[in-house]
């Protein structure tokens, strides 16, 4: 046997450097000593007997010694095989107790959710209490934001999203429509229970981006264009901030449902008459692919539906 005194500094420092053996060989040795037989540790790993011989094979190769005894029926461990069976029982546990932590700490991770803050503060913050007596087990982070930012690229897991484009990992949470929409001041003021003069309206228009209105006249009256212009209208650079303007009493809107449901079950808007306009666009959940957190999503799912149900 070589004498440690005999090596040379690099010899030394190569043995100091050799690595661990692949971890899938500890398990394949500890369930081969647990039952002194290949063929039964095979049967419960899955493997055939030949593979868990090669793995073991590798293994000693690795170390450098001989694990079994094969010069008998029986395998047997050698001296070398019980020292090392202690420590890959020792690693095995660690890392199966380890594992099951990780898994326990993401399971208690937040859902991380973002939506717009309108739709943040009317819907999901007022009844987050009930969500979370419904199921304790999951808890929601919820971040407003006006602008449709990548789930993957800032750590987000699911986002409520009004558009006409959803992602592929996509549920529909509802339809959108467009119906006309004011203040209790301003229908009585107006006396708007008749057929409605336009010319003596103020239209608000709550969305920058779209011209509500025109696509209302186009689709429900025989107004031209050019009349539709002379009408008077307030413009706001949010949906939100044209709700509260047309709540203020300071002309019609036309609200987005099941959005703007609460408003006028609360009587804060009063519903006009007349149709309905589907919108292109609609509410989604959208979640992160590729995750273990399904019945998470399920749930989160089938509370904001029911918020938005209308």
């Amino acid at each position: 046997m070589m004498r440690l005194e005999n090596l040379t500094q690099q010899e030394i420092r190569s043995m100091d450097m050799q690595k661990a053996p692949p971890i899938q060989y500890l398990k394949t040795f500890v369930m081969a000593a647990k039952h002194m037989s290949f063929k039964e540790a095979a049967f419960e790993l899955y493997l055939t007997p030949s593979a868990i011989s090669q793995q073991i094979k590798s293994l000693e190769t690795h170390l450098s010694t001989n694990l079994f005894n094969r010069d008998k029926k029986q395998l047997t461990l050698t001296s070398a095989g019980s020292r090392f069976l202690s420590l890959a029982e020792h690693v095995i546990q660690e890392y199966e107790a380890g594992f099951q932590d990780f898994i326990s700490s993401q399971k208690n991770q937040p859902i991380k959710l973002t939506t717009t803050t309108y739709l943040s503060n009317q819907y999901l913050i007022p009844n987050l209490a009930d969500f979370h007596n419904t199921n304790p087990n999951i808890k929601l982070a919820l971040q407003a934001s006006e602008s449709y930012v990548s789930l993957e690229k800032h750590a987000l897991d699911a986002a409520i999203r009004f558009t006409a484009k959803p992602d592929t990992n996509a549920r529909l949470v509802s339809p959108a429509y467009l119906a006309l929409a004011c203040s209790p001041d301003y229908f009585e003021r107006k006396e708007l229970a008749d057929e409605i003069n336009w010319q003596t309206q103020s239209l608000i228009h709550c969305r920058p981006e779209q011209d509500d209105w025109w696509r209302y006249f186009k689709s429900e009256t025989k107004l031209k264009h050019a009349e539709y212009k002379t009408i008077a209208s307030e413009h706001f650079d949010s949906y939100e901030a044209g709700i509260q303007a047309a709540k203020a009493g300071l002309g019609i809107t036309l609200a987005i449902l099941p959005l703007s449901k609460h408003e006028l079950e609360k009587k804060e808007l009063i519903a006009l008459s007349g149709t309905k306009i589907q919108l292109e666009a609609a509410f989604y959940l959208i979640t992160r692919e590729k995750t273990q957190r399904h019945q998470e999503y399920d749930a989160l799912f089938t509370w904001v539906k029911a918020l938005l149900k209308f």
